[in-house]
């Protein structure tokens, strides 16, 4: 399901029978109405995480945000204020770079 995080409305949607969502990015972004839109970016938790989403979102010019496992519910406030650490290297892995890109937003 695609849903506007502002609007809280479902605004495409796709059905399968795949065990995960790794290569539902592309049918469900696919489902949203031209008359709607591209987002610019969309938040996806860790089922989604795969080449063929990043490749989903990278065609349509969309910058995707895909959970990397579990967080906290309530990080301490050192936790939360903690300098970031520095990028990670170019061959870093693509799911320790997402984990980066992530908590850089904060």
């Amino acid at each position: 399901m695609a849903v506007d995080q502002g609007s809280l409305l479902i605004v495409g949607w796709a059905l399968s029978n795949h065990p995960n969502d790794s290569q539902e990015a592309e049918p469900t972004l696919a489902a949203i109405p031209s008359a709607i839109g591209m987002p610019e970016a969309a938040a996806l938790d860790a089922g989604y995480a795969g080449p063929a989403t990043l490749t989903a979102c990278e065609k349509r010019g969309i910058e995707p945000y895909i959970a990397t496992g579990r967080d906290p519910h309530h990080p301490s406030w050192q936790q939360r204020f903690a300098p970031l650490s520095d990028p990670p290297p170019e061959e870093a892995s693509s799911q320790v770079k997402m984990a980066y890109k992530r908590h850089r937003r904060r």
